[in-house]
């Protein structure tokens, strides 16, 4: 199978993603949550208003930079369109760097998977920066040329900030495997030099920071930084439920690897008793927004039984000897460890639980992850479709309205 066929699979995707949006705007014409302030923001960059900023709005600017003038005043959503391609090709090409020995097949059906992630895909269909950042940072691993690479990090930067933290592990990986004990500071040089624009990067994100006063942009009051330790612990659920159909056909490696790094169990059962016992939080948003499918699974959970917390611990424990062993075969144990921490580094100082946060480390994630059997990428693809089609219809069909807004229709979403 020659490799340009991934070519015409992205233009049909985007073809696809194009009709979807259409009937989006069929059912939800108006600017949604969210896009209310980023679509207020790009109309007013059409208009040559590029001092204007919208104080509700806390990440850079680049989506709404990028979206053409022909799409402003109504028809912003199609940008994803045009963008969801080079999100499957470029999932597609990292696919094949990082498992280079599995078929063009699995690499093909892997990146057709991960496009369809119910939570990217679902929001994709709105204004929202999740694509852009997403797809910024995955050809930002899957380029050669690190000059190249930095452009889509810098890309991700513009994005939304935390994705600089995507852009050091980029650095710190190369800097591991190109790392030559004979030569230490021959190679170090070598390596730096050879990514001195990621330098460059990191002395506009300093300077940004130090003239924003803080990484947040527009209100900062919503987004103080916390030591939200049961982040990763969230993270590790939705990586179990996202990976679901990897799971239950990889049962017995489970308890192979539970054998073997049976060290790993006491550690994580200590770390997720600790992290839940001194560091649970819920953010205003999170329980006041019934919106958000995060809502229901605070209230009706977390929030519902005092021992809830502590019962969901062994679901953290499987989802940690089912993830773990396969970072540690594809990357080694050095990269998984700076994988861990970058992903530490993006999540814990969030105060709010949300599952979009997830979706870049799960891709670095399941994108490593060889599993190469048809029938099981092919049941994947059926679950994400699946939930996509549960969670969408919930969006179009089942609208609410708030007591104290009897005007606006509400829908639920992740």
């Amino acid at each position: 199978m020659s490799t340009k066929i991934v070519y015409p699979i992205g233009l049909l995707l985007g073809c696809v993603h194009a009709i979807l949006v259409k009937y989006t705007y069929s059912k939800v014409p108006k600017p949604y949550m969210d896009e209310i302030f980023h679509i207020n923001q790009t109309q007013a960059y059409c208009n040559g208003e590029y001092q204007y900023w919208n104080p509700m709005i806390t990440t850079p600017p680049a989506l709404y930079l990028l979206t053409p003038k022909f799409l402003c005043f109504g028809q912003e959503r199609f940008i994803n369109s045009f963008i969801f391609p080079f999100l499957f090709i470029g999932l597609y090409k990292l696919r094949r760097r990082f498992c280079y020995f599995t078929t063009q097949t699995s690499s093909i059906l892997t990146a057709l998977s991960l496009s369809l992630l119910p939570v990217l895909f679902d929001t994709s269909i709105l204004y929202y920066t999740d694509l852009l950042s997403t797809t910024a940072i995955t050809w930002g691993f899957a380029v050669i040329n690190p000059h190249i690479s930095v452009i889509f990090f810098a890309l991700a930067c513009l994005t939304r900030q935390t994705n600089i933290v995507w852009a050091g592990l980029y650095v710190l990986c190369k800097l591991w495997k190109g790392f030559d004990r004979s030569k230490p500071i021959r190679s170090t040089w070598s390596i730096c030099w050879k990514h001195r624009s990621f330098v460059i990067l990191l002395q506009c994100f300093l300077i940004f920071i130090l003239l924003n006063k803080g990484i947040v942009l527009g209100d900062k009051t919503a987004h103080q930084p916390v030591s939200h330790l049961p982040q990763l612990l969230y993270m590790s659920g939705f990586l179990l439920f996202s990976a679901a159909p990897i799971f239950a056909f990889n049962l017995r490696q489970l308890l192979s690897n539970a054998r073997r790094y049976w060290y790993i169990i006491p550690l994580i059962i200590g770390f997720s008793y600790t992290a839940i016992k001194c560091c649970t939080m819920a953010h205003p948003y999170l329980l006041a927004d019934n919106r958000h499918f995060t809502f229901y699974l605070w209230r009706r959970w977390f929030m519902r039984y005092e021992w809830a917390t502590m019962a969901t611990i062994p679901v953290y424990v499987i989802a940690s000897l089912f993830a773990l062993p396969h970072a540690f075969n594809c990357h080694g144990f050095v990269i998984s460890v700076f994988g861990i921490l970058s992903t530490a580094a993006v999540l814990i100082p969030a105060q709010l639980l949300e599952f979009r946060y997830f979706i870049v480390p799960y891709l670095l994630w399941r994108i490593s992850v060889v599993e190469t059997r048809k029938s099981v990428l092919l049941l994947e693809i059926l679950f994400h479709l699946s939930v996509s089609a549960v969670a969408l219809f919930l969006f179009y069909e089942k609208p609410f309205r708030w007591a104290h807004d009897t005007v606006d229709l509400q829908r639920f979403m992740w």
